[in-house]
């Protein structure tokens, strides 16, 4: 119900062919618009603390490390896609909103969606890919919480509503974080008793989730305007 997976479509099939395609797609990595295969080098374990892989000629993973070699898998990814894409839990550097709609004003309203990779550059800052339709904004996707920027997301969702007054930008942040906290409570109360490591994990997930989401506070100051220039001419 919360599109956290689709289980007719990951385990349709044959199942030595859905176990297959679970190894194969845990192992692969987008390389010059393609994906490929990364025999070898898949073998170097997560964090969220790690480096990027290198791309740019071959496949790579480059750094001084104290003691294990670690690497951050993906940086558009939160515990709960972690879990359900990778089949682990544990702390991510942010926490994305999970699909949700909620209202603004006049009649419109605001849609989340899940498509953490696409984003769009505007004055140094990253925004979500976003258009207006049928009388929704509609964002590929929205932070909730950043380790590294805790300020970014209000100030994210303020860039993209700009047509909207700030108390309604910063009403409808609320009401997706409250939202996203409602629905993970839910999800953790349903699970809570289950048996089994796969249950255990989400458990997990979702406590990671929580700590995440609580990675945000206040909103980014604006640039300070560009100083006036004056110029003097002596008169003699």
């Amino acid at each position: 119900d919360l599109r956290l997976v689709n289980l007719a479509a990951s385990q349709a099939g044959d199942w030595n062919e859905v176990l297959r395609r679970s190894f194969l797609n845990s192992r692969r990595i987008a390389y010059k618009g393609k994906a490929v295969i990364m025999p070898m080098i898949e073998l170097i374990n997560h964090s969220a603390d790690g480096g990027n892989y290198d791309t740019k000629d071959g496949i790579r993973v480059e750094g001084t490390f104290d003691g294990e070699i670690l690497v951050n898998y993906n940086r558009a990814s939160d515990p709960i896609a972690r879990f359900f894409n990778y089949g682990f839990a544990g702390p991510e550097q942010c926490a994305f909103s999970l699909p949700i709609r909620v209202p603004l004003s006049q009649g419109q309203s605001l849609v989340i969606g899940v498509g953490y990779d696409k984003t769009v550059v505007e004055e140094k800052l990253a925004l979500p890919t976003h258009d207006v339709k049928d009388g929704a904004v509609r964002l590929a996707h929205l932070k909730l919480g950043q380790k590294n920027g805790p300020r970014v997301p209000r100030t994210v969702l303020r860039r993209v509503l700009n047509q909207f007054p700030v108390e309604v930008a910063d009403e409808a942040f609320d009401r997706v974080r409250s939202g996203n906290l409602l629905a993970l409570a839910d999800l953790l109360e349903v699970s809570d008793g289950v048996p089994g490591a796969v249950a255990a994990g989400l458990r997990a997930a979702i406590r990671w989730q929580l700590k995440a989401i609580s990675q945000s506070y206040g909103v980014r100051a604006p640039a300070p305007p560009p100083a006036l220039r004056f110029e003097t001419e002596t008169i003699l």
